[in-house]
């Protein structure tokens, strides 16, 4: 069943009536010069994982228009959903909730489309969220992360303390060793 505002833009690869492993939602807003790049990595980057893209548009500007073409020809699965003027509550926390509700899979990504979140972060991200993660988060504001390639030191998996009501904590932090590119956030 198709939910209002949203078009099955494209199949995708994965198997029919098969579960996306990974929904990536993309809150836009006026993002015309930057959608269709970020959905060129995101094909590229989820080449070898079961996802779906889930563009979540607040735009005045050709934006969904240039995510339902590029989903019309991409192996990847991305739906679009435009939410129209005077339905467009809560801004950016609003699309990002949508696009939550509407996620198929059981682990979702929220990027922005700006690019400044690197799509080839994410088979990381979702490599350490199967360890049993509640959360992960990658960022260049804590130790050890920056806008280059930097250690995993800066990439932190935690859990959500649901049993003791407690708030959220990292309790697991990857080796130093390995080595990603900061961004997005999971939620499994």
């Amino acid at each position: 069943m198709k939910r209002p505002g949203t078009d099955a833009s494209s199949p995708g690869r994965l198997r029919a009536g098969g579960a996306p492993a990974l929904s990536v939602i993309v809150p836009t807003r006026n993002e015309v010069g930057n959608i269709r790049p970020l959905l060129a990595r995101l094909e590229d980057a989820l080449g070898g994982i079961a996802a779906e893209v889930l563009v979540v548009d607040d735009s005045d500007d050709a934006t969904p228009e240039i995510a339902r073409q590029v989903a019309a020809r991409s192996p990847l699965r991305i739906r679009v959903h435009a939410r129209p003027r005077g339905q467009r509550s809560g801004g950016l926390g609003g699309a990002v909730l949508v696009g939550l509700s509407e996620a198929l899979a059981p682990v979702c990504v929220v990027m922005d489309a700006d690019l400044q979140h690197p799509p080839e972060l994410l088979e990381t991200l979702l490599g350490v969220s199967r360890g049993g993660a509640d959360f992960v988060i990658a960022s260049r504001y804590v130790d050890g992360g920056g806008d280059e390639v930097v250690p995993a030191r800066s990439l932190q998996a935690g859990h959500l303390g649901r049993e003791s009501g407690s708030a959220p904590r990292a309790d697991r932090r990857l080796r130093s060793d390995e080595r990603f590119l900061p961004g997005p956030a999971v939620v499994p």
